[in-house]
């Protein structure tokens, strides 16, 4: 039983970040994430590298423990494995985001103060990440979802535009 609740959680976590796919190679996805974290990239900047961001791995070693078959969940050596793997993964991606993150003041350094004015470069995990975990329970746990906004632990304040600061 706890071999599984273990599973679960773990592929809730993937399943999470599995939502970087949906960007990968597409540079319009990437922007509208962007945007919707709530930046405006500055002109004639259509992505600061999430596009690119290798996920192949991840998804694979995801789509392993995902797709288990019950036989294969009951194999508690053999889930550990995968699970380990998809762990080592998970972390990696993470590592990956947080150093394009700290890339941003160099790779954004032609516009000015834009990385200062905006805090991207420190807010953008922290948000990508919030982002993650909302959409994966609006998506996949609704009811549960529904109990955390009411209770205000998943807010959604609204902050008016601040084109000073993109």
């Amino acid at each position: 039983m706890a071999n599984h609740i273990v599973n679960r959680a773990i592929a809730g976590i993937g399943e999470a970040l599995s939502t970087l796919a949906e960007i990968h190679d597409d540079i319009n996805e990437a922007k509208a994430l962007i945007n919707l974290l709530g930046w405006e990239l500055p002109p004639g900047v259509e992505d600061i590298g999430l596009a690119t961001l290798d996920i192949s791995d991840f998804l694979e070693k995801l789509d392993t423990v995902l797709d288990a078959t019950q036989e294969e969940l009951d194999d508690e050596i053999a889930m550990f494995e995968r699970i380990a793997e998809l762990i080592e993964t998970v972390n990696s991606l993470v590592q990956t985001i947080y150093a394009l993150a700290q890339n941003l003041p160099d790779d954004l350094s032609a516009f000015d103060d834009y990385v200062e004015r905006t805090n991207i470069h420190t807010e953008l995990p922290r948000r990508l990440f919030d982002f993650f975990v909302i959409n994966y329970f609006a998506h996949s746990l609704p009811l549960s979802f529904s109990i955390l906004h009411l209770l205000d632990i998943f807010d959604y304040p609204y902050f008016p535009a601040d084109p000073e600061n993109f």
